[in-house]
């Protein structure tokens, strides 16, 4: 496992975490007119000798009303021959759709002064059985529980759980559009062609999605495929209090993940919202290129989460531009002695104003 010299992080300990008060209210305001965001993607150590394209795709978005993070991670294996170019679409068209959602009338009335965590949604029906035995393997018990954990985690906010749906259903529908045209105006090479197969073009663009958005009455998170999004909120311990706020996929397992090029991607998302106007300190997501690196979430959480704490206090310490630059030269340089993958990661830290 790659760590990175000491001198290029600051030592741990605590930090001032601001608590903001509910919609609308002068604590929401200083917390969306002192947000910063910022994201960083680097090209895979394993990549450079093949020339092959960065298919990680990262982008920030932050006007002083809203802001925005999006980190989508293009599939590796040979068959997804355009995953960046489906990667940089996805995250384009995450943002302008989420965008206009919690911009909208809609999203504040049904998610207002509400919160939700909901996992994916899961099939268990035959597939659930072993082949050779009547008893069920444990993957298969794994997805039934999340089955039933998603229906327990609707119960009560149904019509958040088909508002939300939607707009995951959008984002996959647009970007279904988005690769076909791609695919016209620049026709898949004979090359492509063979290492596509007998596939489905989407399995060509294919690539996970993660993002989150907030604005001034609230935010909300999304997540398909693998990769890590942490929040930080408040602070005693601090790198024990980084928490995922979207519940995990039991279908994310080893190096299978779930994706937009999957048959239903929208169900294959999970979300997480607030709209009581209570906003986490920090919001760190990062492509598994990362989380690789420093060490498997699932079995030691605390290695990712000091590394996040360690990147939010060097950039506290030193400011966005001189906390982005060594973050792009530190990735390249962790990619080289940790995963070899592509590398991305994008963050909201919501300031106080004596922080500035």
């Amino acid at each position: 496992m790659h760590r990175f010299q000491e001198s290029m992080w600051v030592q741990v300990r605590p930090i001032p975490v601001p608590m903001t008060g509910p919609a609308g209210t002068r604590e929401s305001e200083m917390c969306m007119q002192n947000a910063e965001t910022f994201a960083v993607s680097k090209v895979g150590a394993k990549h450079l000798p093949a020339n092959i394209p960065c298919q990680d795709f990262s982008l920030e978005y932050n006007d002083g009303e809203i802001q925005l993070i999006v980190v989508c991670d293009g599939h590796g294996s040979s068959s997804y021959v355009r995953s960046d170019v489906g990667a940089r679409l996805a995250a384009g068209i995450a943002k302008d759709e989420l965008m206009q959602f919690m911009q909208s009338e809609d999203a504040r009335k049904f998610l207002g002064n509400r919160t939700g965590a909901v996992t994916a949604r899961t099939d268990v029906g035959d597939s659930c059985w072993s082949e050779k035995s009547e008893e069920k393997s444990e993957t298969a018990k794994l997805r039934e529980e999340q089955a039933m954990l998603y229906q327990q985690q609707i119960g009560n906010i149904q019509p958040q759980e088909n508002l939300i749906r939607d707009v995951c259903r959008r984002i996959c529908e647009k970007w279904v559009a988005a690769i076909q045209q791609d695919a016209q105006e620049n026709p898949l090479t004979d090359a492509e062609k063979e290492l596509l197969g007998k596939n489905d073009l989407v399995k060509a663009y294919g690539s996970t999605l993660m993002a989150y958005v907030q604005t001034r009455w609230g935010w909300l998170a999304i997540h398909v495929g693998d990769g890590r999004l942490l929040c930080l909120n408040d602070s005693a311990e601090p790198y024990e209090n980084w928490t995922p706020p979207v519940p995990w996929d039991s279908t994310c397992f080893l190096n299978y993940t779930t994706s937009l090029c999957d048959k239903n991607p929208a169900d294959s998302f999970r979300y997480a919202f607030d709209g009581t106007g209570h906003f986490p300190f920090a919001v760190f997501a990062c492509s598994d290129g990362i989380e690789d690196s420093v060490g498997d979430y699932d079995v030691a959480p605390e290695c990712l989460n000091r590394f996040y704490m360690r990147l939010l206090q060097m950039y506290l310490d030193i400011g966005k531009e001189q906390a982005v630059a060594r973050m792009d030269e530190g990735f390249s340089d962790m990619s080289l002695h940790g995963s070899k993958d592509d590398m991305s990661l994008a963050g909201i830290i919501n300031k106080k104003g004596n922080e500035q």
